[in-house]
């Protein structure tokens, strides 16, 4: 229903016990852990749209998804945005907590082939509201795309550490159905 806020099978409407989730990174640069949670069932903005919520810590108690500091939703119908949402660290050097979320079954640059949006964590200017992913970039700082039909970019994300020591986080991006027997030398591209 567009009024859904379901998550991993449990309805958020009802609230959700903090409990059962790891909180791992400031976003939002007040040296508090911050909470996203995914819900890419979602029909807010479209069927299976998805959406992402978004909660500036400290938090405590029972969290409802319409107490969300920022809501991120799925541009189209069956994105399933929020399939994986990922702290990263701090991925661009300025000491603030950097995250990911993903569509992957966006149909941006063919069908299911997928996107993943990284978003640089801010304290001058963190998300707000309840913002469309419909456009691309805006609010994203970085978008991950694939010129492949069916590869589901997005599928699984996480953090990789400093992998080449340069200070920032790496980051590895799944995508389920990559053929590499069909690669063209297009690849993985990341849009700024």
């Amino acid at each position: 229903t567009a009024s859904s806020a379901e998550v991993f099978g449990i309805d958020m409407s009802g609230g959700l016990a903090l409990t059962d989730f790891t909180i791992e990174a400031d976003i939002n640069g007040d040296e508090s852990d911050d909470l996203i949670v995914g819900a890419l069932r979602n029909d807010s903005a479209a069927n299976d749209a998805g959406a992402v919520y978004v909660f500036y810590g400290p938090i405590s108690g029972t969290v409802n998804a319409s107490n969300a500091d920022a809501i991120l939703t799925g541009g189209s119908a069956s994105d399933q945005l929020g399939r994986s949402v990922t702290m990263l660290g701090d991925v661009n050097g300025d000491e603030i907590g950097d995250f990911m979320v993903t569509a992957y079954k966006n149909d941006f640059k063919d069908s299911d082939s997928g996107r993943a949006y990284l978003f640089y964590g801010s304290s001058s200017a963190p998300l707000s509201g309840t913002q469309n992913l419909a456009l691309g970039a805006p609010p994203a700082n970085v978008i991950f795309d694939t010129y492949f039909n069916a590869t589901r970019l997005g599928t699984d994300v996480a953090p990789a550490g400093d992998l080449d020591g340069d200070g920032n986080a790496e980051i590895l991006i799944g995508a389920e159905h990559y053929d590499k027997y069909n690669y063209d030398g297009q690849g993985c591209n990341p849009d700024p």
